[in-house]
């Protein structure tokens, strides 16, 4: 289980955010121009679904064969194989208990608690520290059919597993680490309550605990990685990044190719702004295209990360974000022919928002008006617009709505309002986005028969 999670989680990382040697010249999405004809609503039905029904055509499972091959033989047989112990994040240490069960600082709470500091308990913590650091896991490993688990059979400076496929080729799969690395610290608690007893009287009863984990990671500034089989190169990427968490600074530069699919990617950002574009490719052609901007303060200070990260109450998670976002805009592209934009203006209770509902005690018209004066809060700060052909003309955007949703017509109870995003077009009609897109059947029926033939690719290798 560790195993097969642990290799495709590399070849994930691979392909969803490694480097092509292919030049982004054609890359990210390209600025609006002109007008064009307004759709009605069912001719934009007919275009967005002859769009998916291109893309869909655009997959073949031969052209990805060799790798559905690999992985089908790697699943049969190394799968559940055991990772190294090395594997399991190093140097834990942990603060040593003078009872069974119950850590030394809980005891020293315990005694505070009694003098009346009742916090004291809540401050205690265990500590687990993890050290992570590529070296400790750089090596070759090959697979121990007698142990059924990965073991080192050689020093290396890179990441190394070697294995045989079916027909007794060798197998590599090699991660290698240049450029110095990124130092970054993160502590994450963990708040719960445990039951045991006071060690001076014996007596049990629940208190709060709090475990503390420090996590100290030395992030590698560059990581290439290839996948050779029988000496065939199936995948190759590179990760180029800096964390400055004292600068408060991010910088990636990702990209990614596996037999004919590719991927490019970067990613910037500042405790005033983050950016993120990537582009997609099949045979060499831009297939589909992201960006995204997210602007506000603090986004890259790690001691805010950590506030998030630790915080339990809603409410106070969602004062942390307000206090860190603005606001955001993405953009989308498939095919340069449907694009969508959103652009987002952060406020405190917009979760909340979008989340809420309205139901009895309130009158169904008090409850309408409610959701009605949410909504308009929430049209107002969040807006999006699809676009054909990379013109400037809006088919349709997003509006939200009151949603009467009733499942006892006799009860004063089986009722609520709450928010609903539904596509507004410029006749002024409205589709639920459920409604609008549940009668694809074309797209459907074709996005089965996909699936069908890689299942059947799947099996047809296996055998």
């Amino acid at each position: 289980m560790l195993s097969r999670k642990f290799f495709y989680g590399l070849l994930a990382v691979g392909v969803l955010t490694g480097c092509s040697d292919k030049k982004d010249e054609d890359g990210g999405m390209e600025e609006p121009k002109g007008d064009m004809e307004v759709m009605t609503p069912t001719q934009s039905k007919e275009y967005l679904q002859n769009t998916a029904t291109e893309v869909l055509d655009l997959f073949k499972p031969a052209d990805q064969k060799d790798i559905i091959a690999l992985a089908a033989f790697f699943e049969e047989e190394y799968a559940e194989y055991e990772l190294p112990e090395n594997f399991n994040f190093g140097d834990e240490e942990e603060l040593d208990p003078v009872a069974p069960g119950i850590p030394n600082n809980y005891i020293k709470a315990l005694g505070q608690a009694a003098r009346g500091d009742m916090d004291a308990l809540t401050r205690a913590a265990e500590v687990y520290t993890y050290r992570i650091d590529f070296k400790n896991f750089a090596g070759v490993y090959e697979p121990n059919t007698r142990q059924e688990a990965w073991v080192k059979t050689s020093d290396s400076s890179d990441l190394i597993f070697r294995f045989n496929n079916k027909s007794g080729e060798r197998v590599e799969l090699k991660v290698a680490q240049s450029g110095g690395t990124s130092e970054v610290e993160y502590t994450f608690l963990d708040t719960y309550e445990d039951y045991f007893a006071d060690p001076s009287t014996g007596v049990y009863d629940w208190y709060d605990v709090t475990d503390k984990y420090e996590y100290y990671l030395s992030i590698p500034k560059t990581v290439n990685m290839t996948l050779t089989e029988g000496g065939k190169q199936l995948s190759a990427s590179t990760v180029v990044s800096s964390i400055d968490t004292k600068g408060h600074t991010l910088s990636a530069d990702v990209s990614a190719t596996m037999c004919n699919l590719s991927l490019t990617a970067k990613v910037e950002g500042s405790d005033s702004k983050i950016t993120a574009n990537s582009t997609y490719y099949m045979n060499g052609n831009k297939v589909a295209s992201a960006q995204a901007v997210v602007n506000g303060r603090d986004l890259c200070n790690i001691e805010k990360i950590e506030q998030l990260g630790n915080t339990e109450s809603e409410e106070k998670i969602a004062t942390l974000l307000s206090s860190m976002l603005d606001k955001g805009e993405c953009a989308t592209d498939v095919l340069g022919k449907v694009q969508v934009y959103g652009q987002v203006s952060y406020y405190k209770d917009m979760f909340e928002d979008m989340d809420s509902s309205f139901e009895y005690p309130n009158t169904k018209e008090v409850a309408k008006l409610g959701c009605q004066a949410l909504c308009d809060r929430l049209n107002k700060n969040i807006k999006a617009q699809i676009r054909y052909n990379n013109t400037k003309t809006d088919q349709a955007s997003i509006l939200f709505q009151p949603y009467y949703d009733e499942w006892d017509a006799s009860s004063d109870y089986g009722w609520e309002y709450y928010p609903e995003a539904v596509l507004l077009f410029p006749d002024k009609t409205t589709y639920s986005i459920e409604s609008y897109f549940e009668k694809f059947t074309n797209v459907s029926n074709k996005f089965e028969t996909l699936l069908n033939s890689y299942e059947k690719m799947w099996e047809s290798v296996r055998r």
